[in-house]
């Protein structure tokens, strides 16, 4: 194993998506991601001292509609530098220092309103990225599809694990 490897080894995340209900929280999905290459350049920048930090989310949908298959989704690979088919973007929410699995991690949260994120009726949501100010990706997953439309609540918790 090379040096490369053992980084993408270790820079882990996992995505959460829930529903939220007037009852409380419904999971969806919860799964590892993928750590970009480009991450690598992002702390590199990051810890020599420049303004480079994530402070949004990228939500796509492939170019994907309701009479494809959105269940079996092609996955993410190292390589990618953005999403197929970016729909919308927002910056977080919240942003807070947690530990995971006993090691220090970064969690983010998105919070998708009723009025957000509809597309023309029901929004297909099948890639995810998380980025930085000028767009560059730093995270990407792909999953099967999670409808969202006007009557949806939806939280996104990115955890980066380090």
């Amino acid at each position: 194993m090379n040096i490369s490897d053992k980084f993408n080894e270790n820079l882990k995340g996992i995505i959460t998506w829930s529903k939220i209900t007037n009852s409380g929280k419904e999971v969806l999905l919860q799964d590892k991601n993928l750590v970009v290459t480009n991450s690598r350049t992002l702390i590199r920048d990051l810890v020599h001292g420049d303004d480079c930090k994530i402070t949004k989310i990228l939500v796509g949908d492939m170019n994907l509609s309701s009479t494809d298959d959105l269940i079996n989704i092609a996955p993410p690979t190292l390589a990618d530098t953005q999403l197929t088919h970016k729909v919308f973007e927002k910056e977080f929410q919240t942003k807070e220092k947690v530990l995971i699995e006993g090691r220090p991690a970064l969690r983010y949260v998105f919070i998708f309103t009723e009025s957000e994120l509809n597309g023309a009726e029901n929004q297909i949501i099948t890639e995810i990225s998380l980025a930085d100010n000028t767009g560059s990706i730093f995270t990407r997953k792909t999953h099967p599809a999670i409808i969202k439309n006007s009557s949806t609540k939806l939280e996104l918790t990115w955890d980066i694990l380090f």
